[in-house]
């Protein structure tokens, strides 16, 4: 059974309970936006380019992507975050990065 996907609201309670306030997920929807690019790469993405013309490519559209995802707000960063974890995962993750240092 798979988990149902978090919801806008489901996503506004989450960044009430961990305090999220607009530009606190910037870089870390910039850092998932290129992993997911980096594995698209890897993935053989563009494959009728050459090297640096498909990586270039492909983590420009994930510097695009993140920029719109992060223009759009916190529950837009939250919902991108989740779509590829649980909702533990997600709380998980926002603890680590959230949690003072």
């Amino acid at each position: 059974m798979t988990e149902a996907p978090l919801h806008a609201d489901d996503l506004e309670t989450l960044a009430e309970e961990f305090g999220i306030h607009e530009g606190m997920l910037d870089a870390v929807v910039e850092e998932d936006a290129h992993e997911r690019a980096a594995d698209r790469f890897n993935g053989g993405a563009l494959p009728e380019l050459d090297f640096w013309d498909a990586y270039d490519q492909v983590h420009d559209a994930a510097d695009a992507q993140a920029s719109r995802i992060n223009r759009a707000g916190v529950t837009a960063q939250l919902k991108f975050l989740s779509e590829d974890c649980t909702r533990a995962a997600l709380r998980s993750l926002l603890r680590d990065i959230l949690a003072p240092a």
